[in-house]
């Protein structure tokens, strides 16, 4: 038994919409596009920068890996091949990347905030427990999403957890996916890489699962709770000695206010048997995560998204696809409404949203005639029975509002060719990979194409995107508490009639 190898890495990873987005460059220069503004940090997998979009003074971070001489090349690039496909409100984007002979940089949003390491050093002292407690859901809620798709982080630490801004509310993303493997039910991992202190056990023997990564989440809070380290060594053999032993000790002055819900939970993750540690979904179901203060949107918010969302199931394949492009290139912090209804729409709060969430009795009883399937199946575009917040934002988001600095990286996305015309079939297949047939490719460009030049030009492109069509879904009918919102309807039509199916 062993680490996946890459040929099972490829066809874990198929070439699908969601994936495509994120745009692989070879033989072009980065330089050409951003600028270094400063450095943020170095690890062990590469340095990162605060770089600025050249053409629309735009900041992202870029992660430089060196190609060594005998650097492997499909291991380089397993980082990108993981991440580019990864769409959770608590995980940091992938944008774009590029590869040169010697280098792979990687383009993904900037979190403006640091790192909790840097914060607590910062702080000098621990957070309070309803702090922590929000940290920890939105952590276990990215591990969560990872572990679905078979993804094992490997490298949860208090330097790859980031604030999105300087906001004293910010909210935190998991980073760094260099460490990051493929697993398999009932297949071990073998590969020892990492911060020890943060090592599971197991993991130190070099024989463990995906449940190392709660452990390391386990040593995370207990961190963020007391500002101490769970496990202790003046050197690094009498460290992992202490690892071992497994003793979780509560009897500092820190642990004093702390309740016996967070330190239960604690030992339910720092447990050396990996059959009794918790797992990221028995976290989220956890009294002490459940207890959380949750913030919730106005019932107006709420109303709007639903009357969104029906619409939404209506639409064209063209113009659902132009949508994911838009919402791909939001930046997160102008989405976080959005982001706050996603979170109360998902019963376990964990960034994934599944037809038992849409269809919970508090929904279809204030919406009773809302076909909530239909959104559902218009929404999931990978047929995984799991709706992304990337594919959520699209339905809700209202483009009319977006910048032009936005629509325009979204059109760029479709490999249009402006010298025939803009967007053509071979630009739009080449991203939506094979989720969809040339049949439809036909058809979605000649909606769009209101000149009829077999091509979709950026005007052609907002317009499909930002015209909502008269809606063919019945009126909202709300019963319960929840207010009426009227938000006025739209006389424009789509540029011409498309079959709606539920598939981009």
């Amino acid at each position: 038994m062993g680490c996946i190898q890459s040929s099972a890495l490829e066809q874990r990873l198929p070439d699908t919409f969601l994936r495509n987005l994120c745009t692989h460059y070879q033989g072009i220069d980065v330089f050409s596009r951003y600028k270094i503004i400063k450095e943020l940090g170095t690890g062990a997998f590469g340095v990162v920068n605060q770089v600025e979009m050249i053409s629309t003074s735009e900041q992202y971070a870029m992660k430089v890996i060196t190609i060594g001489p005998n650097a492997k090349l499909p291991e380089l690039r397993k980082e990108i091949d993981l991440w580019r496909g990864l769409q959770h409100p608590n995980i940091v984007r992938l944008i774009e990347t590029y590869e040169t002979q010697t280098h792979i940089y990687m383009i993904m949003e900037l979190c403006t905030g640091g790192h909790l390491l840097h914060a607590i050093k910062e702080r000098k002292a621990a957070y309070d427990e309803e702090t922590v407690k929000m940290y920890i859901r939105k952590l276990a809620a990215s591990i969560y999403y990872l572990h679905l798709k078979n993804i094992c982080h490997r490298d949860i630490k208090l330097e790859n957890i980031l604030y999105e801004s300087t906001d004293p509310n910010s909210d935190i993303k998991l980073c760094d996916f260099g460490a990051s493997t493929m697993f398999r039910e009932g297949v071990l991992m073998q590969t020892v890489l990492g911060s020890v202190v943060y090592m599971a056990p197991e993991f130190l023997e070099g024989q463990y699962t995906q449940a190392c990564d709660m452990w390391s989440m386990g040593v995370v809070m207990y961190m963020l709770l007391s500002n101490t380290m769970p496990f202790h060594g003046d050197v690094e053999d009498e460290l992992v000695e202490s690892i071992f032993e497994a003793k979780v000790d509560f009897s500092g002055e820190a642990w004093k206010s702390i309740s016996d819900d967070a330190k239960s939970l604690i030992k339910k993750l720092l447990e050396a048997d990996i059959k009794n540690r918790y797992t990221a979904l028995q976290v989220l179901m956890h009294p002490w995560i459940k207890s959380a203060d949750i913030a919730l949107s106005p019932t107006s918010q709420i109303d709007n998204v639903i009357k969104r969302l029906s619409e939404y199931a209506s639409f064209g394949r063209m113009m659902r696809a132009g949508l994911l492009a838009v919402a791909f290139c939001c930046p997160s912090i102008d989405i976080s409404d959005i982001k706050q209804a996603f979170d109360e729409l998902t019963v376990l709060h964990n960034g994934v949203l599944t037809i038992k969430d849409l269809q919970q009795v508090s929904l279809t009883e204030k919406y009773p005639s809302v076909d909530f399937a239909k959104i559902f199946s218009s929404l999931d575009m990978e047929n995984s029975n799991q709706v992304t917040f990337l594919e959520f934002v699209s339905a809700v988001m209202n483009p009319t509002t977006v910048d032009e600095k936005v629509l325009k990286k979204a059109y760029l996305l479709f490999n249009p060719d402006d010298s025939k015309g803009g967007i053509r079939e071979e630009g739009l297949a080449r991203l939506l990979g094979t989720d969809v047939d040339d049949i439809s490719i036909k058809e979605m460009i000649g909606v769009a194409d209101s000149d009829k030049d077999g091509a979709i030009n950026y005007e052609e492109f907002v317009k499909i995107i930002q015209t909502r069509p008269v809606s063919r879904v019945a009126s909202i009918r709300r019963t319960g508490p929840i207010s009426r919102r009227n938000s006025g309807t739209r006389n424009n039509r789509e540029p011409q009639s498309e079959p709606s199916n539920n598939k981009i």
